[in-house]
């Protein structure tokens, strides 16, 4: 759990406490310019090497947020090629997981 900590799940309205219990939060601190995702595009890297049952948990709903953002073509030239790698990685080695969400990652 303490590598989950470090990483921003605020994208999903929770976030681990020090108890290990997760709690809402009322809204992503992410910027609207959404300059972050290189960032969290290493977090999601460095936290996939060291426990990646974490990060494929909640890999579908990374998917569904990088979709919505997709779809408005919000994300900035220079973080658009770590997000996609990262998903795409994902995406491959994890096929089923992404499937239950009913999405599909960008080719």
């Amino acid at each position: 759990m303490g590598a989950l900590r470090s990483c921003p799940c605020y994208l999903w309205g929770t976030h681990p406490s020090t108890d290990g219990q997760s709690h809402k939060k009322a809204r992503a601190p992410l910027k609207e310019d959404l300059e972050e995702w290189v960032t969290i595009g290493h977090r999601f890297s460095f936290l996939y090497q060291s426990s990646p049952d974490q990060v494929v948990d909640v890999a579908p709903g990374l998917l569904h947020i990088c979709s919505l953002i997709q779809a408005d073509d919000k994300i900035p030239p220079d973080t658009k090629p770590a997000m996609l790698l990262l998903l795409t990685f994902l995406a491959q080695q994890h096929t089923d997981s992404f499937h239950s969400t009913g999405l599909t990652a960008w080719q």
